[in-house]
Order: structure tokens, then C-alpha cells, then sequence
């Protein structure tokens, strides 16, 4: 029986790069992605089908109704990929754009994996964060407080649920069109090519030996 997998977000950058990885083995997969606009050129492997659903998690209609659609599916593992937010001094962006990385980077999750938690199907959730925003990132405040707040979250998670696999993958930046340009992870050569992460997010995702670990890389 396939082995379910689920994706919120995906776009141009790390979560693609793992899709394609899974894409080209052997092993037979379901992927189910949620995702604000339908993906184009999905890969699929001689086993793997995905699926895709739309889901915007800064509009709670959509969020109910991805909720519904991820609950019914029942996947084993769940991965999230999305985030975001202004680029900028802080008090020069709108509060509304602020509040949008908070729910698209954090609260969305929160709801989503929620309701799975409380099924007691989920075996494994992985969450991306940032090496760059846990220790200081200017002009990305509020994508830097989401991937504080993820951080923390799964750290509280694996405290209390010592058998549920939750994981904290923290890269560096990497390119995925988001960041203008010249940027200060650009000026400071930390931006990196999601290819190469996406193989190592595969190879560590998939192996029990790293249950509920935290992965940073550099």
C-alpha cells in the first residue's frame, strides 16, 4: 500500500526539490499537496501520484475546507513547506501584511496538523524553519517571528509526545524567487540552490534513526 505524504506549500524552492527527489525512487508514494494556486508540471514517479488541493492558509474558508480535505485523506506523514512575508524595515510595512506571515507561516499549520493530532493517524510532521532567522534576520521580522514560533512549537511537541515524530529541518536561504534582489542573504553569499536540500531533507525525513530530531544546515 502506498505510503501517504502530505505537502502545504510547495512553489518554486525546497518543497519541489523534495517532490522531485521522491519522484525518482522506487518506493510507491501518495502525495497530496495543499497549496494556495494550483502547481504546475507536478513530477510523478513510476510509484508515486500526487494529488493537489487548494488551500490558502491566510483565508480561513479555504483553511476549513483544506482541514476537511487532509482529515478525510488520512496521511502518515506531513510536511510543511510554506512561509513567507514583507521584506523591509518593520513599521514601514502594513500590520495586514505582518498578520499574513503569521497565519500563512504558523497559525495555518497549527490548525491543520490540529485536527490530524487528534485523529491519531499522523505518524511524522516535519516543519521548515530558518537558520538565518533564529539568529537575526533585518527587514523579515514577522517571517522571522513565524519561524521562532515554529521552532518553539515543535520543540513543545516532542516534550510531550515523545512517540510522535516531529522534526524541525533549518536551512539557510535558499533561491525560490521570494527574495528581491540585491538582498542581504545574497550580499552575504547565504543563499543556497533548493536541489541539493531537498535530497538531504529526503534522506533525513525518511530515516527512523532521526525520530524527532532537529536539522540544521549550513
Amino acid at each position: 500500500m502506498a505510503e501517504k505524504i502530505a505537502f502545504i506549500g510547495l512553489g518554486q524552492g525546497l518543497g519541489r526539490s523534495v517532490l522531485k527527489f521522491l519522484a525518482a525512487e522506487t518506493t510507491a508514494r501518495s502525495i497530496f499537496v495543499l497549496q494556495r494556486k494550483e502547481p504546475l508540471d507536478l513530477p510523478d514517479g513510476a510509484l508515486m501520484t500526487t494529488h493537489w488541493q487548494k488551500c490558502d492558509l491566510s483565508q480561513s474558508d479555504s483553511l476549513s475546507t483544506a482541514a476537511t480535505a487532509l482529515k478525510e485523506w488520512q496521511p502518515e506523514r506531513l510536511w510543511f513547506f510554506a512561509g513567507g512575508g514583507p521584506y523591509g524595515e518593520f513599521q514601514n510595512k502594513k500590520w495586514s501584511a505582518h498578520e499574513w506571515a503569521l497565519q500563512v507561516g504558523l497559525l495555518g499549520l497549527m490548525k491543520l496538523s490540529h485536527d490530524l493530532l487528534s485523529q491519531n493517524v499522523l505518524k511524522q510532521m516535519i516543519v521548515t524553519g530558518s537558520l538565518i532567522a533564529d539568529d537575526r534576520d533585518p527587514w523579515a521580522s514577522s517571517y522571522s517571528a513565524s519561524k521562532a514560533g515554529l521552532a518553539a512549537w515543535v520543540k513543545s511537541l516532542q516534550g510531550e509526545s515523545p512517540n510522535f515524530d516531529a522534526r524541525l529541518f533549518r536551512p539557510t536561504y535558499f533561491s525560490g524567487g521570494l527574495l528581491p534582489s540585491p538582498s542581504l542573504p545574497e550580499r552575504l553569499q547565504l543563499v543556497q540552490r533548493p536541489d541539493g536540500l531537498g535530497q538531504n531533507f529526503v534522506r533525513w525525513a525518511l530515516n527512523p534513526l532521526f525520530h524527532s530530531t532537529n536539522f540544521a544546515l549550513s
